[in-house]
Parts: structure tokens; C-alpha cells; sequence
């Protein structure tokens, strides 16, 4: 979804340290964000995983700044509100509707920020991200849905929908199936699905 902003040496930095096994927060600048620069987190551990996150050294957005990027037409300002509204009072319902923003990197901070904040009444909107256009957005619905614990078991069936998915494209893209499996073995390890999942 994004190409790397920063600088080569920069770049070479993040590759080290991913390859030390650390993790690295690096600038992207994705297609629909019109050039800005936005920020993710990798982890070695995990590095198919794209964990949205704040400039470094920024400060969190105020309540004001949130309210007024979750309008705003300016992807940056939605992605930024997006992160940083999982620590504002009545985040998950702010979230809901970022899921179905046109930008990627928007919808992936919104599914990483329920993953944090949202009950079951983000299980169904959660589940239907399992099939969205952008794989780092689907597998990061499968891991949201696993950190909701019980309450996502309604999505268990979606959830094994996506297990016969083996589309690598690329070494560090999302393994969609990976991700749904490990989210069922969470969620319901001895339901109908385990066995597919394993």
C-alpha cells in the first residue's frame, strides 16, 4: 500500500535492525495519501505485519485534532486520527466508520484500533475486512478479531472462509490464511474449525 519516504540510509537501517531481530518504524508514502508521509511499525518477529503509528517525537493528537481528522479530506489527518483514537473516550464507535475509508492505511490503523478498543459490536465490521482489497488489511481483522477473545466467535466461520487463501505475492506480505488460522486456534480451539486451521 505505501513505498518507503525516507532516505536509502535510512532504509538500510530498518532492514539491520529488522535483520538483528528488533523492529523499526519507518515512513511510507502510499498512493492515495496524495504524497504525505505516514509512519509503521514492523517487527522482526512479525514481519508481515504493518502496524500503523505516529510520526516519531510527535505528540498524540488532541481530542480536537482527532474529532476534526476523522472528517477531514486529507488522508494524513485521517490516519493520524485513527491511531491515535483507540486512548479517546468512545474510540470504537469513531472507528466503525474508518473501516470502510477509501484509503488503505486508514482502513488498517481503524482494524488495528478496534483490535484494541472494540467489543462485539465490531465483530460483524471486523469480519467483513477478513476480504478487503488490501491484504495487510485483512490479516490484521484476523489478529484484531483474536484480541476481542470470546466475543468474536460469531466470526469464526468468516474466519475459516479465509484459511484456503495462499497467496503469497511477496516474502513480507500478509499471510491472510496464517492469520485467520492462528485467530480460530485463539478463539476457539476446539470448535469445528481447529482441525482445518492446524
Amino acid at each position: 500500500p505505501g513505498l518507503f519516504a525516507g532516505p536509502p540510509k535510512e532504509l538500510a537501517d530498518a532492514v539491520r535492525t529488522l535483520a538483528r531481530g528488533g523492529a523499526a518504524v519507518v515512513p511510507v508514502t502510499p498512493k492515495e495519501a496524495g504524497g504525505a508521509t505516514l509512519f509503521v511499525r514492523y517487527d522482526a518477529a512479525f514481519p508481515h505485519r504493518r502496524v500503523p503509528v505516529l510520526a516519531p517525537g510527535t505528540a498524540k493528537p488532541t481530542a480536537a485534532d482527532v474529532r476534526a481528522g476523522l472528517t477531514a479530506k486529507d488522508v494524513a489527518a485521517r490516519y493520524r486520527a485513527a491511531v491515535a483514537l483507540p486512548d479517546h473516550p468512545d474510540a470504537a464507535a469513531k472507528l466503525l466508520p474508518l473501516l470502510n475509508d477509501a484509503s488503505a492505511e486508514v482502513r488498517l490503523a481503524a482494524v488495528v484500533g478496534l483490535g484494541r478498543v472494540g467489543g462485539a459490536d465490531a465483530v460483524g465490521p471486523l469480519a467483513g475486512r477478513l476480504t478487503d482489497g488490501d491484504r495487510f488489511v485483512c490479516a490484521a481483522a484476523a489478529r484484531s478479531l483474536a484480541a476481542l477473545g470470546p466475543a468474536a466467535r460469531p466470526a469464526l466461520k468468516p474466519l475459516a472462509d479465509a484459511l484456503p487463501d495462499r497467496n503469497f505475492d511477496h516474502d513480507f506480505r500478509p499471510h491472510r490464511a496464517a492469520e485467520a488460522a492462528e485467530a480460530i486456534l485463539t478463539l476457539a480451539p476446539q470448535s469445528e474449525f481447529a482441525g482445518a486451521a492446524v
